[in-house]
């Protein structure tokens, strides 16, 4: 693969280094001012220290006597230039964490943005606790990376310049003792670079799955007691820090031995220097207060080669951590492009009758030639109810999940039809559902948030009717009503309350269409016959459709669907019959 100069240098692939610079350079462009500010302020710095070593120069000949001037007037310059650079250093230090809170906010914000508009399909492969570690880590990485390289590398730059341009003005021969660290600095840095980026993907995806664990370890917490997992749980979570920790050590190592290798030439270039000078002085070709000011330049020509060089270790990190981003943001986004049309329509939904259509529908997993439903052609009307039963694993929730287009047919369409007007099925259309999901989710918080998850301007009459509808409301006003607290997982609260305040969330966004599935599996019997006599009593409004196991809600529904791949016996009417 074709390497450009940068690749060459730090020996990267050209087309992976593009799409990472790229993607860094989004972000710069839009905090270049934060970036032009910390610029400056570098910068500054690095002109008040050449003027230090400069005037160090002066008040050492003025000493020993080798050029007449005010020893005064060069003693006060130097106090000068001392108050100055703490006042730099103070004024970065006030603005640099309003500026950086300001930016990771702004990058993260965005970046986790792109992240959950990923298809669903494609960001379910990743463990939450990986793209939390991505969302945390690397983009913390990012927003620091894209604050502090820019300015780092101009910086050193204009510092190795500035010293050299001093150099040559002075005495060009000292010019040559003050570059022979450069070699070094590349050559090293070009055998390290590779090394350290594998180890640097290695290490990042491990950390991901020390996240995943530790998230999945606390989610499960109640399972592990009980199996007495403990200590076997606390065993692997030592284990996996070790592997990550000598994964660090590896990195630390191969930092150690390129900086021994750095400082070895740099002793030898600065003690060079130091007897060049010597000599420079003992045959009258220059002063003392120019061998002092060679020798301080030295270090800082050393010292921006080598910074630069380290520019490269802070390159592979931000490479590193934007692959990460980017494997994740790059994924194929939900389509809301038809959101004005299904604004347009949600009204008529609601007023007049509509069709939901599946034609000659297909649908097999990514990766997968096995079809979990083929050739299914079916028209569901609002008003009427709609049971999709069979085994589980036979195909009714990935049809919700088509339904609500968190996954697209693999053939054949799907639409909605409302006076006349089409409308295909996509992220857009999702305006037109409530779900209560086979596993009900509560949010951490309070009952009152929870709710208005489906409704923000919800009244509280609103929600305790929905809650009464739900036959929630008597649990949840024994807790303290509406605010009463929901912990992470709605931990205090039984499968079959989650289940409940779940319906109550779906029944308040007063959607269209309103989807259950398996959503009353945790109730018993009595409750749940109370619960769907409750939501069917208000059916004529809406277009339920719903998955369930219980025979007995079969009787609130027009027409049942049976998901089965064989037909076995059954006494459901048979509506399509899932063929492989």
């Amino acid at each position: 693969m074709k390497k450009n100069l940068i690749g060459r240098l730090m020996n990267l692939d050209t087309d992976s280094l593009k799409k990472s610079i790229s993607f860094v350079y989004y972000f710069t462009r839009q905090h270049i001012g934060s970036i032009v500010f910390y610029t400056v302020m570098s910068l500054t710095g690095v002109f008040t220290g050449l003027l230090s070593s400069l005037i160090s120069k002066n008040l050492v000949d003025i000493i020993t006597g080798q050029e007449k001037g005010e020893l005064l007037k060069y003693f006060i310059l130097t106090i000068v230039v001392a108050l100055v650079n703490m006042a730099i250093a103070q004024v970065t230090n006030y603005f640099s964490l309003r500026i950086s809170l300001t930016v990771s906010t702004s990058i993260k914000s965005e970046i986790f943005g792109r992240m959950i508009d990923s298809k669903w399909e494609k960001l379910s492969k990743y463990h939450s606790g990986d793209i939390l570690a991505r969302l945390n880590n690397d983009t913390e990485n990012i927003s620091s990376g894209v604050l502090s390289f820019i300015p780092a590398v101009i910086t050193n730059i204009v510092r190795f310049v500035g010293a050299l341009g001093m150099v040559l003005w002075y005495d060009w021969t000292f010019a040559i003792f003050a570059l022979l660290g450069i070699p070094f600095s590349i050559v090293i840095s070009r055998k390290m670079t590779r090394k350290m980026q594998n180890n640097s993907l290695a290490s990042s995806k491990k950390n991901s799955d020390i996240y995943g664990f530790t998230q999945e370890t606390f989610s499960n917490i109640g399972f592990i007691k009980a199996f007495d997992l403990l200590r076997l749980y606390a065993a692997r979570f030592k284990e996996s820090l070790q592997e990550f920790n000598r994964m660090k050590i590896d990195y630390n190592n191969m930092t150690i031995a390129s900086s021994i290798i750095i400082s070895l030439a740099g002793l030898l270039v600065s003690y060079s220097s130091y007897g060049w000078g010597i000599y420079r002085v003992w045959s009258g070709f220059i002063s003392y207060g120019t061998m002092t000011m060679f020798l301080s330049l030295s270090g800082t020509l050393t010292g921006s080669v080598n910074s630069l060089g380290s520019s490269f270790s802070q390159a592979i990190s931000l490479d590193t951590s934007a692959r990460r981003i980017l494997e994740i943001i790059d994924m194929d986004k939900d389509d809301f492009s038809d959101d004005p049309k299904t604004l347009k329509m949600l009204p008529d939904m609601r007023k007049d009758d509509f069709t939901v259509h599946f034609e000659n529908a297909s649908f097999h997993y990514e990766g997968s030639d096995d079809y979990i439903f083929k050739d299914v052609s079916l028209e569901m009307e609002k008003g009427k109810a709609y049971a999709c039963v069979g085994p589980s694993g036979e195909g009714k929730t990935t049809f919700i999940r088509c339904l609500l287009s968190l996954v697209r047919l693999s053939e054949g369409k799907a639409y909605v039809s409302c006076d006349g007007k089409e409308l295909p099925l996509s992220a857009s259309t999702r305006k037109f559902f409530s779900i209560v999901p086979q596993k009900s989710t509560m949010f951490s918080g309070s009952v009152r948030e929870n709710l208005q998850a489906a409704d923000p301007q919800a009244s509280d009459e609103e929600m305790i009717e929905a809650l009464k509808c739900a036959c929630a409301w008597d649990f949840v006003s024994e807790r303290g009503g509406l605010d009463s607290e929901v912990l992470e997982g709605g931990n205090g609260f039984s499968s079959g309350q989650i289940q409940r305040i779940a319906i109550a969330r779906a029944i308040l966004r007063k959607a269209p269409i309103l989807v259950l599935d398996e959503a009353t599996s945790a109730l018993d019997l009595a409750t749940e016959e109370k619960v769907i006599a409750n939501i069917m009593r208000d059916k004529e409004s809406r277009l339920t459709v719903v998955t369930t196991h219980r025979p007995g809600i079969l009787k609130y529904c027009d027409k049942t669907y049976d998901f089965r791949k064989s037909m076995g016996d059954s006494n459901i009417p048979l509506e399509f019959t899932m063929l492989l």
